[in-house]
């Protein structure tokens, strides 16, 4: 198993050439910012969150003080969506970063020793994972076989290797390929027959190019309910790109929850009073209104910069996944696979060279087994996005082989 995840030397070369004078003008094809335009409905929530903050007597909510927050989130899924949650199967944390240390530390806690995991995952899951005292099993995914779960293979590793727990990443990681409502169900399937954990990270999920976006992912999380033993990770203000206002759900089976409670106080500490603003005026028919018709308007510029970021690389060395949601894809050569490619010389040849900063699929999860992948941000503004695909996808490769 091969998977790098260091970046952090880009960062720094990044940083140095921001720093020069004259700063050369970079382009930033992977990075976490949202180029769209705010809506005005929720530029005004935000900023009456901030007013709403400034009256509070109460600055921070640890878990145990945050009882009425959660009574109006699961009164609003009940609701809406008919989601029934009982006091013990939700809580929160400040972002999903934490949320998967927080699970991975329950797991640890309720004995689990071998994990499976699905491949392409977030970097932080395997980070953590790594910190604490598991066995790992891996199960990898390939975007030439679209991702697909090979959920038979799947199951006998979960049969054979005895396994405890097992984590998907969806949508896959940073591509926009989603999985269906029926995965899920097989999966639900496979993990009560053998009495293990499912653990979905949704992060990056509920940005749906199909039509049908919600607040929440409400069919999925339904499926979810089905199974024994299970934990949901989900995060709203991704799905917006509001990362000055971050914070993250996470719904479960009691002893998971509990868990995660009991570890909290010590990881994170408490959330802040903006945090909880934040989510007491989303949590409404009215918040659920102005986030869909923000996502809605979001999906209409997505889709159209994915055509025209078709119409650049279709005579090139370079094809698309099948995407169906969210700001980010990824670039994959027809040919070269990633162990094939040494990725920090190539890395580095974009920055200095072209001004270019990307992120390979290598730094992101992906198995090296993959085809060699840069991640795209489709909130991109159009000209500057179809400049730097152009100056990539006309770069030939052969001068970053290994060996």
């Amino acid at each position: 198993m091969k998977l790098n995840y260091d970046i952090e030397w880009l960062f720094k070369k990044v940083y140095n050439l921001q720093s020069k004078s004259p700063m050369p003008s970079l382009g930033f094809l992977s990075d976490w910012d949202c180029y769209s335009e705010s809506d005005q409905e929720l530029v005004e929530i935000v900023n009456s969150t901030f007013d709403a903050a400034k009256e509070k007597t109460e600055k921070y909510l640890f878990p145990y003080e945050q009882l009425q927050l959660k009574e109006q989130i699961r009164g609003f899924l009940e609701t809406s969506y008919h989601l029934h949650y009982k006091d013990d199967d939700l809580t929160i944390s400040p972002s999903s970063t934490v949320s998967i240390s927080l699970v991975t530390s329950a797991l640890h806690l309720l004995g689990c020793k071998r994990l499976l995991v699905i491949t392409p995952a977030y970097f932080s899951l395997l980070t953590n994972i790594k910190k604490l005292p598991f066995e790992i099993v891996y199960h990898h995914l390939f975007n030439r076989e679209g991702f697909d779960l090979r959920l038979g293979q799947l199951e006998t590793l979960v049969v054979e290797q005895y396994i405890d727990a097992v984590f998907l990443t969806d949508p896959v990681y940073s591509t926009g390929v989603d999985f269906i409502e029926s995965s899920y169900a097989r999966l639900v399937d496979i993990c009560n027959k053998n009495h293990s954990w499912l653990i979905v990270d949704h992060s990056l999920g509920g940005l749906n190019w199909n039509g049908g976006n919600k607040l929440m992912p409400a069919g999925k999380m339904k499926v979810l309910a089905g199974c024994e033993k299970y934990c949901f990770i989900d995060s709203l203000s991704k799905r917006l790109l509001i990362n000055g206002i971050k914070f993250s759900t996470i719904f479960g089976s009691a002893a998971i929850i509990d868990g995660i409670d009991r570890t909290s106080d010590s990881l994170y500490g408490a959330l802040n009073s903006v945090q909880t603003e934040f989510m007491r005026k989303i949590f409404t028919s009215e918040g659920e209104n102005v986030v869909v018709q923000r996502i809605n308007r979001s999906v209409a510029d997505l889709k159209s910069n994915f055509e025209l970021m078709k119409s650049v690389v279709a005579d090139s060395d370079y094809l698309l996944p099948p995407v169906n949601c969210g700001y980010f894809t990824y670039l994959f050569h027809k040919d070269k696979r990633i162990r094939h490619i040494d990725t920090e010389k190539y890395l580095d040849f974009l920055l200095a060279q072209l001004h270019i900063v990307g992120l390979t699929n290598d730094r992101l999860g992906y198995f090296e087994d993959n085809n060699l992948g840069l991640r795209v941000n489709l909130s991109l503004p159009c000209s500057k996005l179809a400049r730097l695909l152009r100056d990539v996808s006309r770069l030939p490769l052969h001068s970053f082989h290994k060996g």
